[in-house]
């Protein structure tokens, strides 16, 4: 079953035919590998939201009103 065969160096290996100690190395590869790529959506979502209140600031700042036509504008005014 090609679900249990990894390609390492050009050369398959199939995971059934492993030590304990090389099926748990894989696991944490795999596991490390999910983990990377949520930080990576996390990290996009937060230079998105970052890029956008740095514009809202400058604009802001220089009297001008930022509006990013993907995002709703929010009122922040005080109460």
């Amino acid at each position: 079953m090609e679900d249990h065969v990894i390609h390492i160096n050009g050369s398959k290996h199939n995971i059934n035919e492993m030590t304990n100690e090389q099926r748990y190395f894989v696991s944490q590869i795999r596991d490390l590998q999910q983990k990377s790529a949520g930080h990576r959506f996390q990290l996009d979502q937060a230079n998105v939201a970052q890029n956008y209140f740095t514009n809202k600031l400058i604009a802001s700042l220089n009297g001008e009103v930022y509006h990013d036509p993907a995002m709703p504008d929010a009122d922040f005014t005080a109460h």
